[in-house]
């Protein structure tokens, strides 16, 4: 049974949470990854198995098997505590709030985030840059979008290489959203982990935050003059506390403690500077956004150029900062819905582009988490996409009016 509290001489609150998030293949990824790990002081550990309904769940007895550390179920109002293992009951959804566990029926509760997304969308929220998102073996694409708003708050995210999983398809989902800091075997991420836990204490605790900072803003000239030299982007102009807050983000996930020793390894890496350049870049983006504003525009804009367009001509769009093609999709849906109330036919082309390279290959793909139903109408889904490989994929008619640039 879990714990709800703990003794007051025993009890420590964790510095880093690590939210890990497996389904298929877990149980053997779970065991190299507790195998990897040594002595941490300050860590505490949620376990999240994404399973359909007639999927076997990770037991409790077996992970506290493979676990060096204390190993809880997690109970409504259990209190998170530093060096100990807790493991979410089979089709729950886990949040934290105010340092405790809240859990609730996967088929009661409002939001439609998978079991893995939500969890590390609450630990974002909770614990910003003392959380760390780990996706091990696993199919689907359950935890993609949580990790992107955990990065977007200034957390670690870490996925197994999936050369070494079992099942590749939940990691291989990850690492295609581009918001993935490391890529390691489980038995390597410990050491990642520990090294990370020490940084967060040394720096960040620690109270060093703040001259942390100070030290970037005095060296934004030589940084930005690096990220022109090699990526012809000029981010002089940006605003400076952003700037500031997405170097220290690279920092902190390097575990590096001064701006003259990144800045080094800015002109001694390209990986670093294209992983930099893809910080400054936050793609936060989704299907019909702000549906006011798009109504606005369909009504507005759409509902009336159409009918004047001349027979002869194309419909033409430009979408600047595309992103990973949400909005353009969007768009294109909003057109053809349009189109089908005429008694003629349109060619549309919708020009889309961005600057992020890795962005723009998701949004050629057209294929989405199950979690765009949030935000996608039934009726849209059904007509506008395809379902399958647990993913919704833009069907072709759509994807044809589109046209992704650089």
């Amino acid at each position: 049974m879990a714990m709800k509290t703990a003794k007051k001489s025993n009890f420590k609150k964790p510095t880093v949470v690590v939210g890990v998030g497996t389904s298929a293949g877990g149980t053997a990824a779970l065991k190299q990854f507790f195998g990897g790990l040594q002595k941490t002081s300050s860590i505490a550990f949620i376990i999240v198995q994404h399973t359909d309904e007639n999927g076997k769940a990770l037991a409790l007895d077996v992970l506290k098997s493979v676990s060096t550390l204390p190993v809880f179920e997690i109970e409504n109002g259990t209190k998170l505590q530093a060096q100990a293992v807790y493991l979410a009951p089979p089709h729950t959804c886990v949040s934290i709030q105010e340092g405790a566990f809240t859990i609730e029926s996967c088929e009661t509760r409002e939001s439609s985030d998978a079991v893995i997304d939500h969890l590390f969308k609450s630990l974002a929220a909770a614990y910003t840059m003392k959380s760390v998102g780990v996706i091990l073996s696993g199919e689907g694409n359950d935890g993609s979008l949580g990790l992107r708003t955990l990065s977007e708050q200034g957390g670690m995210t870490i996925v197994q290489d999936p050369e070494t999983a079992d099942y590749r398809t939940m990691p291989e989902s990850a690492l295609d959203t581009g918001n993935v800091d490391h890529t390691l075997r489980p038995n390597a991420m410990g050491l990642q982990l520990q090294s990370y836990e020490d940084y967060i204490l040394n720096v960040i605790e620690g109270k060093a935050l703040h001259s942390l900072r100070d030290q970037i803003g005095l060296s934004l000239h030589k940084i930005c003059a690096i990220l022109l030299k090699e990526t012809h982007h000029d981010f002089k102009h940006y605003k400076t506390t952003t700037l500031i807050r997405r170097i220290q983000r690279r920092m902190q996930v390097l575990q590096i403690e001064a701006a003259e020793v990144y800045i080094k390894k800015l002109e001694q890496s390209q990986h670093e500077v294209d992983a930099l350049f893809k910080e400054l870049l936050i793609n936060v983006t989704s299907f019909f956004r702000d549906p006011e504003a798009f109504e606005s525009l369909r009504e507005e804009v759409i509902a009336k150029t159409l009918p004047q367009l001349p027979k002869d001509q194309k419909y033409r769009v430009w979408v600047a900062g595309c992103s990973t093609g949400e909005e353009v999709y969007t768009l294109a849906i909003m057109i053809q819905e349009e189109i089908l109330k005429l008694d003629r036919k349109v060619e549309v082309q919708i020009i889309a582009t961005d600057i992020d390279d890795v962005a723009l290959n998701i949004a050629r793909k057209g294929s989405y988490p199950l979690t765009i139903a949030s935000n996608v109408s039934p009726e849209r889904l059904a007509k506008h996409f395809q379902k399958r490989a647990g993913r919704y994929h833009v069907n072709k008619e759509i994807r044809e009016m589109c046209l992704f640039s650089a």
